[in-house]
Protein backbone atom coordinates (compact mmCIF):
# COMPACT_ATOMS: atom_id res chain seq x y z
CA UNK A 1 0.00 0.00 0.00
CA UNK A 2 1.04 3.61 -0.40
CA UNK A 3 0.61 5.73 2.69
CA UNK A 4 0.98 9.38 3.56
CA UNK A 5 3.33 8.88 6.50
CA UNK A 6 3.23 12.27 8.16
CA UNK A 7 4.85 15.66 8.28
CA UNK A 8 8.37 15.86 6.88
CA UNK A 9 9.49 18.11 9.69
CA UNK A 10 12.77 19.24 8.17
CA UNK A 11 11.34 20.51 4.89
CA UNK A 12 7.85 21.49 6.03
CA UNK A 13 6.03 19.44 3.43
CA UNK A 14 4.09 16.20 3.45
CA UNK A 15 5.65 13.38 1.53
CA UNK A 16 4.57 10.04 0.14
CA UNK A 17 6.49 6.84 0.74
CA UNK A 18 5.89 3.41 -0.77
CA UNK A 19 5.47 2.16 2.76
CA UNK A 20 3.81 -1.08 3.78
CA UNK A 21 3.21 0.21 7.33
CA UNK A 22 0.02 1.94 8.57
CA UNK A 23 -0.26 3.40 12.08
CA UNK A 24 -3.54 3.31 14.00
CA UNK A 25 -1.98 5.26 16.86
CA UNK A 26 -0.43 7.69 17.47
CA UNK A 27 -1.96 10.01 14.91
CA UNK A 28 -0.77 13.36 13.65
CA UNK A 29 -1.75 16.26 15.99
CA UNK A 30 -3.25 13.81 18.47
CA UNK A 31 -3.28 14.25 22.26
CA UNK A 32 -2.55 11.11 24.28
CA UNK A 33 -3.72 11.00 27.89
CA UNK A 34 -1.47 8.35 29.31
CA UNK A 35 2.08 7.92 30.64
CA UNK A 36 3.26 5.93 27.66
CA UNK A 37 3.22 5.99 23.89
CA UNK A 38 1.60 2.94 22.32
CA UNK A 39 2.68 2.46 18.74
CA UNK A 40 -0.11 0.42 17.16
CA UNK A 41 0.47 -0.42 13.50
CA UNK A 42 -0.36 -2.85 10.74
CA UNK A 43 2.21 -4.17 8.25
CA UNK A 44 1.92 -5.74 4.84
CA UNK A 45 2.47 -9.51 4.85
CA UNK A 46 5.67 -8.99 2.86
CA UNK A 47 7.30 -7.66 6.06
CA UNK A 48 6.54 -10.77 8.15
CA UNK A 49 9.85 -12.17 9.37
CA UNK A 50 11.68 -8.88 8.90
CA UNK A 51 12.65 -6.17 11.37
CA UNK A 52 11.27 -2.69 11.90
CA UNK A 53 13.08 0.00 13.85
CA UNK A 54 11.01 2.47 15.87
CA UNK A 55 12.54 5.68 17.25
CA UNK A 56 10.69 8.03 19.61
CA UNK A 57 11.95 11.62 19.68
CA UNK A 58 11.08 14.80 21.55
CA UNK A 59 11.21 18.02 19.55
CA UNK A 60 11.28 21.74 20.30
CA UNK A 61 13.61 23.36 17.79
CA UNK A 62 16.01 20.45 18.24
CA UNK A 63 15.46 16.70 18.15
CA UNK A 64 16.16 14.52 21.19
CA UNK A 65 16.05 10.72 20.86
CA UNK A 66 14.14 9.22 23.78
CA UNK A 67 14.14 5.55 22.81
CA UNK A 68 14.83 3.18 19.92
CA UNK A 69 13.42 -0.32 19.55
CA UNK A 70 14.10 -3.00 16.94
CA UNK A 71 11.11 -5.30 16.51
CA UNK A 72 10.91 -8.61 14.65
CA UNK A 73 7.65 -8.67 12.71
CA UNK A 74 5.72 -11.86 13.45
CA UNK A 75 2.17 -10.69 12.82
CA UNK A 76 0.43 -8.07 10.67
CA UNK A 77 -0.89 -6.34 13.82
CA UNK A 78 1.68 -4.90 16.20
CA UNK A 79 1.74 -2.94 19.47
CA UNK A 80 4.93 -1.49 20.92
CA UNK A 81 5.05 0.45 24.20
CA UNK A 82 7.33 3.38 25.01
CA UNK A 83 7.16 4.50 28.68
CA UNK A 84 7.47 8.28 29.06
CA UNK A 85 9.10 9.94 32.06
CA UNK A 86 7.17 13.20 31.64
CA UNK A 87 3.41 13.16 31.20
CA UNK A 88 3.14 16.69 29.84
CA UNK A 89 4.06 18.01 26.41
CA UNK A 90 2.32 20.02 23.75
CA UNK A 91 2.29 23.64 22.68
CA UNK A 92 5.65 23.92 20.95
CA UNK A 93 7.05 20.69 22.41
CA UNK A 94 5.97 17.48 20.73
CA UNK A 95 6.84 13.85 20.05
CA UNK A 96 7.57 12.14 16.75
CA UNK A 97 7.73 8.43 16.00
CA UNK A 98 10.05 7.38 13.20
CA UNK A 99 10.06 3.94 11.66
CA UNK A 100 12.38 2.16 9.26
CA UNK A 101 12.30 -1.25 7.64
CA UNK A 102 14.87 -1.96 4.97
CA UNK A 103 14.66 0.84 2.42
CA UNK A 104 11.30 2.02 3.67
CA UNK A 105 10.89 4.66 6.34
CA UNK A 106 8.43 7.25 7.62
CA UNK A 107 7.43 9.41 10.56
CA UNK A 108 4.26 10.13 12.53
CA UNK A 109 4.29 13.64 13.99
CA UNK A 110 3.48 15.82 15.76
CA UNK A 111 1.67 14.31 18.73
CA UNK A 112 1.81 14.95 22.46
CA UNK A 113 1.01 13.60 25.91
CA UNK A 114 -0.84 15.53 28.61
CA UNK A 115 -2.12 14.53 32.02
CA UNK A 116 -5.58 13.03 32.16
CA UNK A 117 -8.37 15.53 32.77
CA UNK A 118 -11.66 15.22 34.59
CA UNK A 119 -14.88 15.92 32.72
CA UNK A 120 -16.08 18.08 35.63
CA UNK A 121 -13.75 20.59 37.26
CA UNK A 122 -14.83 21.34 40.85
CA UNK A 123 -12.60 24.42 40.80
CA UNK A 124 -14.11 25.92 37.64
CA UNK A 125 -14.56 29.68 37.69
CA UNK A 126 -18.26 30.54 37.81
CA UNK A 127 -19.65 32.61 34.93
CA UNK A 128 -22.74 34.30 36.34
CA UNK A 129 -26.08 34.76 34.56
CA UNK A 130 -26.62 38.34 33.40
CA UNK A 131 -29.65 40.50 32.70
CA UNK A 132 -29.33 43.57 30.53
CA UNK A 133 -26.15 45.13 29.16
CA UNK A 134 -22.94 43.72 30.64
CA UNK A 135 -20.54 45.91 32.59
CA UNK A 136 -17.90 45.29 35.22
CA UNK A 137 -20.35 46.50 37.86
CA UNK A 138 -23.25 44.33 36.65
CA UNK A 139 -21.09 41.22 36.37
CA UNK A 140 -19.59 41.79 39.81
CA UNK A 141 -22.97 42.52 41.40
CA UNK A 142 -24.29 39.24 39.95
CA UNK A 143 -21.69 37.43 42.05
CA UNK A 144 -18.92 36.68 39.55
CA UNK A 145 -15.65 35.30 40.90
CA UNK A 146 -12.71 37.63 40.14
CA UNK A 147 -9.83 36.12 38.19
CA UNK A 148 -6.67 38.04 39.15
CA UNK A 149 -3.59 37.88 36.95
CA UNK A 150 -0.72 40.32 37.21
CA UNK A 151 -2.24 43.82 37.36
CA UNK A 152 -5.54 42.73 35.83
CA UNK A 153 -8.81 41.43 37.23
CA UNK A 154 -11.23 39.57 34.94
CA UNK A 155 -14.92 38.81 35.52
CA UNK A 156 -17.11 36.57 33.35
CA UNK A 157 -20.86 36.47 32.83
CA UNK A 158 -23.27 35.07 30.26
CA UNK A 159 -26.81 35.07 28.93
CA UNK A 160 -28.50 33.25 26.03
CA UNK A 161 -27.02 35.81 23.62
CA UNK A 162 -23.37 35.39 24.45
CA UNK A 163 -20.42 35.46 26.82
CA UNK A 164 -19.41 38.74 28.48
CA UNK A 165 -15.95 39.46 29.88
CA UNK A 166 -15.00 42.51 31.94
CA UNK A 167 -11.34 43.30 32.52
CA UNK A 168 -9.89 45.99 34.77
CA UNK A 169 -6.19 46.69 34.96
CA UNK A 170 -3.17 47.88 33.03
CA UNK A 171 -0.62 46.65 30.49
CA UNK A 172 -1.50 43.85 28.04
CA UNK A 173 -3.53 40.79 28.96
CA UNK A 174 -4.66 37.85 26.80
CA UNK A 175 -7.83 35.89 27.47
CA UNK A 176 -8.00 32.45 25.86
CA UNK A 177 -11.10 30.36 25.18
CA UNK A 178 -11.51 26.70 24.20
CA UNK A 179 -15.21 26.44 23.33
CA UNK A 180 -15.32 22.66 22.99
CA UNK A 181 -13.07 22.27 26.06
CA UNK A 182 -11.13 19.49 24.35
CA UNK A 183 -7.99 20.26 26.36
CA UNK A 184 -5.86 19.56 23.29
CA UNK A 185 -2.07 19.62 23.55
CA UNK A 186 -1.92 22.03 20.61
CA UNK A 187 -3.77 25.20 19.66
CA UNK A 188 -6.37 24.57 16.98
CA UNK A 189 -8.85 26.58 14.90
CA UNK A 190 -11.53 26.47 17.59
CA UNK A 191 -9.29 28.04 20.26
CA UNK A 192 -9.77 31.80 20.41
CA UNK A 193 -7.79 34.68 21.91
CA UNK A 194 -8.85 38.14 23.05
CA UNK A 195 -5.99 40.60 23.61
CA UNK A 196 -6.74 43.62 25.77
CA UNK A 197 -4.08 46.32 25.49
CA UNK A 198 -4.78 48.96 28.13
CA UNK A 199 -1.70 50.94 27.10
CA UNK A 200 -2.79 51.29 23.46
CA UNK A 201 -6.50 51.31 24.39
CA UNK A 202 -7.12 48.50 21.91
CA UNK A 203 -8.89 45.11 21.89
CA UNK A 204 -8.16 42.49 19.23
CA UNK A 205 -9.56 39.04 18.43
CA UNK A 206 -7.55 36.19 16.91
CA UNK A 207 -7.09 32.47 16.37
CA UNK A 208 -3.98 30.50 15.39
CA UNK A 209 -3.01 28.37 12.42
CA UNK A 210 -0.19 25.88 12.92
CA UNK A 211 2.44 23.89 11.09
CA UNK A 212 5.43 21.71 11.90
CA UNK A 213 8.73 22.86 10.45
CA UNK A 214 12.43 22.36 11.30
CA UNK A 215 11.66 20.26 14.40
CA UNK A 216 9.40 22.90 15.88
CA UNK A 217 5.78 23.99 15.74
CA UNK A 218 4.98 27.44 14.42
CA UNK A 219 1.75 29.21 15.34
CA UNK A 220 0.56 32.12 13.23
CA UNK A 221 -2.06 34.56 14.51
CA UNK A 222 -5.04 35.21 12.25
CA UNK A 223 -7.77 37.82 12.64
CA UNK A 224 -10.96 36.40 14.17
CA UNK A 225 -13.82 38.23 12.50
CA UNK A 226 -17.46 38.22 13.50
CA UNK A 227 -19.94 40.12 15.64
CA UNK A 228 -17.74 40.25 18.72
CA UNK A 229 -17.63 43.65 20.41
CA UNK A 230 -14.97 45.21 22.57
CA UNK A 231 -14.86 48.61 24.22
CA UNK A 232 -12.06 49.98 26.35
CA UNK A 233 -11.89 53.18 28.35
CA UNK A 234 -8.99 53.84 30.63
CA UNK A 235 -8.49 50.83 32.89
CA UNK A 236 -11.80 49.09 32.09
CA UNK A 237 -12.63 46.89 29.10
CA UNK A 238 -15.83 45.06 28.19
CA UNK A 239 -15.94 42.25 25.61
CA UNK A 240 -19.08 40.48 24.37
CA UNK A 241 -18.88 37.29 22.32
CA UNK A 242 -21.98 35.87 20.61
CA UNK A 243 -22.31 32.13 21.09
CA UNK A 244 -22.52 31.59 17.33
CA UNK A 245 -19.10 33.22 16.91
CA UNK A 246 -17.70 30.94 19.61
CA UNK A 247 -19.29 27.91 17.94
CA UNK A 248 -20.93 26.86 21.19
CA UNK A 249 -24.43 26.46 22.58
CA UNK A 250 -25.04 27.87 26.06
CA UNK A 251 -26.68 25.99 28.91
CA UNK A 252 -26.37 25.96 32.67
CA UNK A 253 -23.59 23.60 33.70
CA UNK A 254 -21.57 23.93 30.49
CA UNK A 255 -17.81 24.31 30.87
CA UNK A 256 -15.40 26.07 28.53
CA UNK A 257 -11.62 26.02 28.59
CA UNK A 258 -10.32 29.38 29.81
CA UNK A 259 -7.08 31.09 30.77
CA UNK A 260 -5.86 34.61 31.43
CA UNK A 261 -2.21 35.47 30.79
CA UNK A 262 -0.36 38.72 31.49
CA UNK A 263 3.38 38.61 30.89
CA UNK A 264 4.77 35.68 32.87
CA UNK A 265 1.75 35.53 35.19
CA UNK A 266 -1.17 33.26 34.31
CA UNK A 267 -4.43 31.94 35.71
CA UNK A 268 -4.41 29.07 36.27
CA UNK A 269 -0.76 29.37 37.32
CA UNK A 270 0.41 26.54 35.01
CA UNK A 271 -1.42 27.86 31.94
CA UNK A 272 0.50 28.16 28.69
CA UNK A 273 -1.19 30.06 25.87
CA UNK A 274 -0.09 27.51 23.26
CA UNK A 275 -1.23 24.49 25.30
CA UNK A 276 -5.01 24.38 25.89
CA UNK A 277 -4.50 21.26 28.02
CA UNK A 278 -3.05 23.55 30.71
CA UNK A 279 -6.00 25.95 30.72
CA UNK A 280 -8.60 26.01 33.45
CA UNK A 281 -12.37 26.05 33.07
CA UNK A 282 -15.27 28.45 33.42
CA UNK A 283 -18.68 27.09 34.34
CA UNK A 284 -21.93 28.63 33.14
CA UNK A 285 -23.82 29.01 36.40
Amino acid sequence: MIKKTGAALCIATLYLSAANVAFNTPAQWSTLRTNQVTASFVVDSSLIGKQIQLTLTENNGAEKVLATKNISIKDPNNDVLFPIASTNSGGTTYFSLKWKSGEQEGVVAPFAIVSSINTIDPNAIKAVTLNGEPSAASIKSAGATPIKTGTTEVLVGWNPGGLAIAAQGSGVVSINLDADNSKSAFLSFSDRKITVDFDAQKISFSYSSRKAKDNKIIYTANAWTGDMKGTIKGSEAIVTLPWYDLGAKPFTGRQLGFSVVQGSVASPSAASETTPATWGNILLK
